[in-house]
């Protein structure tokens, strides 16, 4: 998994792999109708569990599409770790592994 991405001339690079920008926004708009229909809004925390590739940045733009806040947890670390079980989260909406 790349350590980062790095944007050129309209596109997103990420090793050897790259996106347009047009392509990442459409990857945005697709994932955040997805939270919108999962019920993800105006201020809903959205806890990302990804490395630094194209998901993270496109999980991380949907969420502040909908209007809420992109909260990037390690991704190294194992779902209990990360206090993400669902019992701990008083109020969770929703729950995503990918």
């Amino acid at each position: 998994m790349p350590d980062s991405c790095v944007s050129l001339k309209g596109k997103i690079l990420s090793g050897d792999r790259e996106f347009s920008q047009a392509q990442l926004l459409e990857n945005v708009a697709r994932a955040a109708t997805g939270l919108s229909a999962i019920g993800i809004g105006t201020a809903a925390t959205v806890a990302i569990m990804l490395g630094n590739d194209f998901p993270f940045f496109e999980a991380s733009m949907a969420a502040n599409a909908v209007g809420g806040y992109a909260v990037p947890i390690n991704w190294h670390f194992q779902a209990d770790e990360a206090g993400l079980h669902p019992a701990r989260q008083p109020g969770a909406g929703a729950g995503r592994a990918c």
